[in-house]
């Protein structure tokens, strides 16, 4: 079993995920997710740190695994979707701040014990903003695109349990008319990733990709 998931951490490219939503995710999680699937044999990566990382992602499906199986009985999505692109989103739970499984904004009839501020990162394409639209500026960076990146703490939700946040993000599925195929195919983890994808979820090409072999690692870490 071991060996099928070294194999499946072997990726020839990625690229970070750039959310079409309101909802992001700090982009530092996405990064350290990446780590665990792109080409670990041949870049530095000792037998020792790979079996951590494993351990790491036996971890994660561990403690969330029951909380994500109760969201597929209320919604009927499929916990493997669900654990899948929580470990993408929380780099196998590294970064879980109020059990917010998914980078959820808050909006402004959030409850005060319902949201918290979380450090995270924008890009846009002016280099000032609208003073109000993040509750604190940390840093502005011109990117060689001539996009700013800013380094921001926003208001994210925060949850009682993970499995609030879990049903929370599936409720965006459900209520969303752009996911409407991919519902059909809700049951199925791998057909759902592909047609999430497809309804722009994410902007990287290789999304549906690289959330299918999340997907087959957590079936093979069982």
């Amino acid at each position: 079993m071991r060996k099928n998931i070294i194999k499946l951490f072997t990726l020839s490219y990625i690229v970070p995920f750039e959310k079409t939503t309101k909802s992001s995710t700090p982009s530092t999680n996405i990064i350290f997710s990446l780590i665990f699937i792109i080409s670990l044999e041949g870049n530095g990566y000792s037998p020792r740190s790979i079996f951590t990382l494993i351990k790491q992602m036996k971890e994660f499906i561990t403690k969330y695994k029951l909380y994500a199986l109760e969201t597929q009985r209320k919604t009927g999505i499929s916990h493997l979707f669900i654990l899948a692109q929580s470990a993408l989103e929380t780099g196998w739970g590294k970064n879980v701040p109020g059990n917010m499984m998914f980078g959820v904004k808050a909006s402004k009839d959030t409850p005060a014990s319902k949201k918290q501020l979380v450090r995270t990162t924008e890009v846009l394409s002016v280099p000032m903003v609208t003073k109000g639209l993040f509750p604190e500026i940390i840093s502005i960076t011109k990117r060689a695109d001539g996009k700013y990146l800013y380094v921001v703490r926003d208001w994210f939700r925060k949850y009682d349990t993970p499995e609030e946040s879990f049903t929370d993000h599936a409720q965006f599925f459900i209520k969303n008319e752009r996911y409407a195929e991919a519902l059909k195919v809700k049951s199925d983890p791998y057909k759902f990733a592909e047609e999430v994808a497809k309804a722009g979820y994410a902007t990287a090409p290789n999304y549906a990709d690289t959330l299918k072999k999340v997907i087959k690692m957590i079936e093979q870490a069982k």
